[in-house]
């Protein structure tokens, strides 16, 4: 009885939850961290995937189109998503890069700048933004 009280713990040890560390940015770290020290950016590259510059734009607008209907608040959810699907396909490529850095705003944020509730930021105050204002109130 003795031997199996020893071996469920150290089958227990094994499978203890391990610590996770955070960056900054509350992303986590997939791998060990010894004493709660963080690995350096360069051994974090994986975690980051750069934008794929062989997206085509349809490809890429057909990704915005979905980001739009998904952005976590439904009130966005509903204004970007109908807004990308009617107005997207007439952007150029530059407005596609300010409707996109946009979308990395954040939903929250978009939605208090739409509606008036906050100053736009000058990088983003672009004529997308104006876009968005216009259609939401058509």
């Amino acid at each position: 009885m003795i031997g199996a009280v020893a071996n469920f713990l150290t089958v227990r040890r094994l499978y203890q939850a391990k610590p996770i560390a955070l960056l900054p940015n509350n992303a986590i770290l997939p791998e060990r961290v010894n004493s709660g020290t963080l690995p350096s950016l360069s051994a974090m590259n994986h975690l980051w995937k750069p934008r794929n510059m062989s997206e085509t734009r349809n490809t890429r607008i057909r990704r915005l189109v979905y980001q739009s209907s998904y952005t976590g608040m439904k009130e966005t959810d509903l204004l970007l998503g109908r807004f990308a699907q009617d107005h997207l396909a007439g952007l150029g490529d530059d407005e596609l890069d300010h409707y996109e850095a946009l979308l990395e705003a954040g939903d929250g944020q978009i939605y208090l700048w739409v509606s008036g509730a906050e100053p736009v930021p000058a990088q983003h105050d672009t004529s997308v933004l104006e876009l968005i204002k216009k259609f939401r109130n058509d």
